[in-house]
């Protein structure tokens, strides 16, 4: 139930916020910092928070977290409400969401090793598979409804309602992150799992980087985590080609809101449609398809295939101009992205050996962050040196060019 409640959180307030902030008047720049900024913290405060954690109760500790995280978003609700001019509140949009990225970066260190703590290491895969079939329920379900109520009420009070119901949801997951315990007693361990960072939905802040993970937790004893030395082996080359296929997947985010509102012209309701309801679809009917596909072709090969496949949904909002065509481009992103993200984490898996895999990982989630963040800022960059539609394209190439890297190296 807590990820329930989470997933209407992602259909309503992390789905329509860039898009709010674009009818704002938002640049490119601005709504990077939107992924930019979360990125940021998580590389700063992951491992300080592992280690202020050893000797917590997990359970308690992610409680605690969530209570001030979920209702931080009160403040998205609220300023539209009291500030009138939109310059200040962009700005103040933007900085709400980075400092609700401290606790969020917090929480997510806690919770995953609250995860671990409490649910045996047998049920883990059933654990997760429900939770992400839960979040893309009822996100769909969401973003659906709130695009219905963004067509039929006026600007900006409908977006208020819309936000509204993502701080319920927040509301809501926290209050069921509060009623988990532990099936057995105990004390907590000495050492705090760090938090292994890997993406397994991402569909956009209005477009598609909305980033969900599973974060599977490992334990330090007492050694450092982050060993460099790694990187003088074939596990560099590796890493290299999953940094710039990170940079690359999150380098359209900030332009994507920009061209669904100034370039397609679309209504919120369309929005809704393509990037929660088609998008998400589409993820759960591929990704269930994983398994097999692995078996048959290899999951290096799918790997490859489904990263060049996942480069064409800029390319096509780039060069298409309808609204069906949009709803098109969703579905393939969205089915695309439904067996990649299933494919990352399975060749991340046979790459990293079992046992050195905290290292490994640590550095993944070094590569991961840097990626967002550096393709946070490319977007922008792009938007100012080429118009929407072609920095569009350039993206969806880059796209392509981090794919040939994955079969190269990856």
């Amino acid at each position: 139930m807590d990820v329930f409640w989470f997933g209407i959180f992602v259909g309503s307030t992390m789905t329509f916020i860039s898009v709010y902030l674009t009818r704002l008047g938002a640049n490119s720049f601005q709504i990077g910092l939107l992924t930019a900024a979360p990125a940021i913290v998580n590389l700063i405060i992951s491992l300080p928070v592992g280690r202020w954690l050893e000797g917590r109760s997990y359970v308690h500790t992610t409680f605690q977290l969530a209570v001030w995280h979920r209702s931080s978003y009160l403040l998205t609700v609220l300023l539209p409400l009291f500030i009138n001019s939109y310059t200040i509140q962009i700005w103040a949009m933007v900085g709400t969401v980075s400092l609700i990225s401290v606790v969020g970066g917090s929480i997510t260190v806690a919770f995953n090793s609250m995860f671990a703590e409490v649910v045996p290491g047998e049920m883990r895969a059933h654990v997760v598979g429900r939770r992400n079939a839960l979040v893309a329920l009822s996100s769909i379900t969401t973003s659906f409804l709130c695009g219905r109520i963004l067509d039929s009420f006026p600007f900006p009070s409908s977006y208020v309602i819309v936000f509204g119901f993502g701080f319920i949801g927040m509301a809501l997951s926290g209050m069921h992150l509060g009623q988990i315990r532990k099936m057995d007693s105990g004390t907590p361990p000495a050492a705090a799992p760090e938090s292994i960072q890997l993406p397994l939905v991402s569909t956009a802040r209005a477009g598609d980087a909305r980033l969900s993970g599973l974060r599977l937790p490992t334990r330090t004893g007492g050694s450092t985590l982050i060993r460099f030395d790694l990187l003088l082996g074939s596990f560099r080359n590796f890493l290299i080609a999953f940094f710039l296929f990170y940079t690359f997947q999150y380098a359209p985010v900030p332009l994507f809101p920009l061209t669904f509102v100034r370039v397609l012209h679309l209504t919120d309701g369309e929005i809704s449609l393509g990037t929660g309801v088609v998008f998400y679809t589409a993820f759960l009917i591929f990704s269930m398809g994983l398994s097999r596909l692995t078996k048959r072709f290899g999951g290096h090969r799918v790997l490859v295939v489904s990263a060049v496949l996942y480069c064409l949904y800029p390319i096509f909002i780039s060069v298409w101009r309808t609204t069906w065509s949009f709803w098109l481009a969703s579905f393939v992103g969205g089915g695309s992205w439904g067996v990649l993200a299933g494919a990352l984490i399975n060749r991340l898996m046979e790459r990293v050996p079992d046992v050195d895999r905290p290292a490994h990982m640590a550095l993944h989630n070094i590569a991961l962050n840097l990626g967002i963040l550096f393709g946070s800022m490319i977007g922008p960059v792009l938007g100012a040196w080429f118009d929407l539609r072609t920095a569009m394209f350039i993206s969806g190439v880059l796209r392509f060019l981090a794919a040939m890297m994955l079969g190269v190296w990856g």
